[in-house]
């Protein structure tokens, strides 16, 4: 495990459940609706935190893995899970010699860590322990604004799955379209300097929308959610052309 003074989360973990579950229970059944819907039966939570919504996805019947940077996160899911399995400590390429993949009986294509080369496979330096679409689709809820790293979260997730369903911010529109934006930025004020750095560095380049047209994304849809201060947004890896032509047919 990481050391406990590295966790970022390691104060906070007891007590992230009670302050995020008001604001995130609607988008966390709306989640697990629409992977019920779409019929995926293979999700991958990254930044999982205390596993709530692993609980939602396993209790609906689907195969939910979790992956966080956090062990006091990750210790807090295993006991609401009742057992670790299928969930990952992960995080930036060697940064640690604990981050390993754990070793469960997940279905071959999940269980196999990616061999390809850094910048492709460990996008940006990280390494998410998964082979190239190992899973029908990727969550990442209230990540990419705090990472530091969102784009190459964005992408790696776009590696292992095909469609990915992010929670995250919405950008003020106008001032009655929000009623919770100022809330909204003094959570993120109050979570610490360097929390509200990475938060204004999203805000500047455009929040998700940005993000995902730097990361080649193809948007296919919104929805506002908690006052419509969150948006429940849905991503597709974009084809490369040549998967896209028919077949060729020729003349001669």
């Amino acid at each position: 495990m990481i050391p406990h003074r590295h966790d970022a989360y390691g104060t906070i973990a007891p007590w992230y459940d009670v302050c995020t579950a008001p604001l995130l229970r609607r988008a966390r059944q709306r989640v697990t609706s629409i992977c019920l819907e779409r019929g995926w039966g293979r999700v991958l939570d990254i930044g999982c935190g205390t596993g709530v919504q692993l609980a939602l996805l396993r209790a609906a019947g689907i195969e939910a893995v979790g992956l966080d940077a956090s062990p006091a996160m990750l210790r807090r899911a295993a006991r609401r899970l009742g057992g670790s399995r299928g969930l990952v400590l992960g995080g930036r390429a060697g940064e640690n010699g604990s981050r390993e993949p754990s070793r469960e009986s997940w279905r071959e294509r999940a269980r196999e860590p990616s061999q390809e080369p850094a910048g492709q496979g460990a996008a940006g330096g990280f390494c998410l322990p998964f082979a190239r679409g190992a899973f029908d689709a990727a969550l990442l809820a209230l990540v990419l604004h705090e990472s530091g790293e969102g784009e190459a979260l964005f992408r790696e997730a776009l590696r292992l799955a095909p469609k990915v369903l992010i929670v995250e911010w919405r950008m003020p529109e106008r001032n009655l379209d929000l009623p919770l934006q100022p809330l909204v930025f003094l959570l993120e004020r109050l979570a610490g300097r360097e929390h509200w750095r990475r938060f204004r560095a999203f805000a500047a380049t455009g929040w998700l929308r940005g993000m995902a047209d730097r990361c080649g994304a193809v948007f296919l849809s919104e929805e506002p959610l908690a006052a419509r201060a969150l948006a429940l947004a849905e991503y597709a890896a974009r084809v490369p052309a040549q998967e896209t032509e028919g077949p060729r047919i020729s003349s001669g």
